[in-house]
């Protein structure tokens, strides 16, 4: 009976350790206090998963995916929804992602912070432009500008024109690499 209830006690203890931590993709991916962080650093959001929150402004900032973690080879447009927009930390989309929908909005992410509490609008280094086909993507740097009117000063960093589901316009490399923040993808024209 002993050793029953002490196997019983190791089993019970794993499956809470499994179930506290996670267990799964995303918990490979980021350890449990990094979906906190992401919370923290962006005050007004709400969590969306497992692995990811949505801010007051209605931008989904996610933590690295278990398949980039795990060094796997994924096609671009897997990583990204689509009719969304996704810009990523890293080059070769790795990294956190900050994503966004189509709906013709200026997104300023110059506020926005990862779960290191380093800011998305110093940090972008590629995206996806996974949208119906011909939606455009603008993305600027706003040296400092605190007001979305105030375009005056905003220097455009790079436009992509979206293919069409399934074949998503996204680059490794950004023109002037860590220096988008703002962005607008918008079916029309501007």
């Amino acid at each position: 009976m002993r050793f029953r209830r002490r196997t019983l006690g190791v089993l019970l203890t794993a499956v809470l350790v499994a179930i506290g931590a996670g267990v799964g993709p995303s918990a490979q991916a980021a350890p449990d206090d990094r979906l906190q962080r992401l919370l923290a650093n962006n005050p007004g959001s709400r969590i969306a998963g497992s692995d990811s929150v949505i801010t007051k402004e209605g931008v989904t900032l996610s933590l690295p995916s278990a398949q980039r973690v795990a060094g796997l080879a994924d096609v671009p447009e897997t990583l990204c929804s689509y009719e969304h927009l996704c810009l990523f930390e890293h080059s070769e989309f790795g990294g956190e992602k900050l994503t966004v929908g189509t709906d013709c909005a200026v997104f300023p992410i110059w506020h926005l912070k990862m779960s290191n509490g380093k800011y998305w609008g110093t940090d972008v280094s590629s995206y996806i432009n996974n949208q119906r086909a011909g939606t455009w993507v603008f993305m600027w740097n706003n040296y400092g500008a605190t007001d979305t009117a105030d375009r005056n000063n905003w220097e455009l960093i790079e436009g992509s024109k979206a293919a069409g589901q399934g074949l998503a316009k996204g680059v490794a490399w950004m023109p002037n690499n860590d220096m988008v923040n703002v962005v607008r993808p918008c079916p029309g024209p501007w």
